[in-house]
């Protein structure tokens, strides 16, 4: 690693290694006993599901090739092993 010649770059870089090396506080929290965080993760999932499979939900107004692509696509996430139930759900229902 070069350090830089600039006395006040060396400093910054001196105080940003400084405050990686040596932290105040070092937290783990290895079972979510700290702070549960389940409801965030499953509305992070219900939106990022939302957002991947709403514009397959459009398939029926497609021309004939671009529909029969995106249903296979719906057809698939719906058959896949451990798909989340959030994105089975808006799966299925594309397809209905």
């Amino acid at each position: 690693m070069t350090c830089p010649g600039d006395e006040g770059d060396f400093v910054r870089l001196e105080a940003a290694l400084g405050a990686a090396l040596r932290p105040e506080a070092l937290l783990l929290d290895m079972d979510g006993v700290m702070a549960d965080v389940s409801a965030s993760y499953r509305g992070a999932i219900v939106q990022t599901a939302a957002r991947f499979i709403a514009p397959f939900g459009r398939w029926r107004r497609m021309e004939d090739a671009r529909a029969a692509l995106m249903r296979a696509e719906l057809e698939r996430i719906v058959a896949a092993p451990g798909v989340s139930r959030d994105t089975f759900e808006m799966a299925s229902k594309s397809l209905a």
